[in-house]
């Protein structure tokens, strides 16, 4: 078990090794740089995590459908965290005493 054990650790080593930075290229062509490293880690332990280790036929193509699948949750999720920011913040300025002069221009500023 030990050497089966060993010898799985050293191909995902090798795994790792050769497609970790055409994924970085990959992801970072999209996103910022931030971003990058947490979706390409995220996408090998989805890969580790999932069981899938020995049922996926191209590790390649698997991986790189993951990290754009990631991409695109961030994306949803960003877009939709810019919008409730927005939905609060105008909420946050349609008080009463926000609809004189200084609320329009705060608004305007902030919204520009």
């Amino acid at each position: 078990m030990d050497k089966i054990s060993s010898f799985r650790d050293a191909w995902f080593r090798n795994v790792y090794d050769t497609l970790y930075p055409e994924l970085y290229v990959y992801v970072h062509s999209f996103t910022s740089e931030e971003d990058v490293q947490d979706i390409v880690q995220e996408a090998f332990f989805k890969l580790l995590d999932s069981g899938r280790l020995e049922k996926v036929n191209n590790i390649r193509a698997y991986l790189f459908s993951c990290v754009r699948n990631l991409l695109f949750d961030r994306m949803r999720n960003s877009r939709n965290r810019d919008r409730i920011l927005r939905e609060m913040s105008e909420n946050h300025f349609k008080g009463p005493d926000r609809n004189d002069e200084e609320g329009i221009i705060v608004r305007e500023s902030y919204f520009a």
